[in-house]
């Protein structure tokens, strides 16, 4: 019987993915209490990220986008910079790393 292993990374990929996959269905709402935070805090452990990467993931991420952009983007109603993929994984492999 063969077994098929995966390398690490492929754990963080599809936890990335799939957070980025998350965040953009759950991104809804306005407020003064943040809900674009609650919601990506939310979608982001539901994927399986610690209270701390997802902070950190969240606060990397609006160092280069706003909670409107983010969320516009999450919506459908803006299309992310040909970047924002490689960002939202660089954010989240630092956090992991931190």
């Amino acid at each position: 019987m063969n077994h098929i292993s995966f390398s690490p990374s492929f754990s963080l990929t599809r936890f990335i993915y799939i957070s980025m996959l998350t965040f953009c269905f759950l991104l809804t709402g306005c407020g003064d209490s943040s809900p674009e935070k609650r919601e990506f805090m939310q979608g982001c452990k539901y994927s399986g990220g610690s209270g701390k990467v997802c902070e950190c993931a969240w606060d990397k991420m609006t160092e280069q986008y706003s909670p409107a952009q983010l969320k516009s983007i999450g919506e459908g109603r803006a299309l992310p910079p040909a970047n924002f993929q490689q960002q939202m994984t660089d954010s989240f492999q630092q956090c992991i790393l931190k």
